[in-house]
């Protein structure tokens, strides 16, 4: 919900709040870097091998995107070798806006 709209402040701040009750789920205890720009990273472990996380403005806890970063070297079953550290896929949110209509961005 997060990556794919442009939410009210009140819906926004529901889902982190839930975040935090889901078993699992840690928060950075330290901004990290995200595209040049300091970042909350609250996510999980799945499959013992990766973490999933989404990341926020430090501030404004606004959406800047999300990543998966390898927390335990693994093969994949097509062969491709992931090392602890590698990030395996990074989004950046560019910018986000409620517009009139859909195609409608000025």
């Amino acid at each position: 919900m997060l990556r794919d709209n442009v939410l009210p402040p009140g819906v926004k701040a529901t889902l982190l709040r839930a975040l935090a009750l889901i078993p699992g789920v840690t928060r950075s205890s330290q901004p990290v870097d995200f595209d040049g720009r300091p970042a909350i990273a609250v996510g999980m472990v799945l499959d013992g091998w990766r973490r999933e996380d989404i990341l926020l403005d430090p501030t404004t806890h606004e959406f800047l995107g999300s990543r998966t970063v390898v927390v335990e070297d693994h093969t994949t079953p097509e062969g491709v070798t992931l090392k602890k550290g590698d990030v395996e896929v990074e989004l950046v949110r560019v910018a986000g806006k409620i517009v009139a209509a859909p195609g409608r961005t000025g």
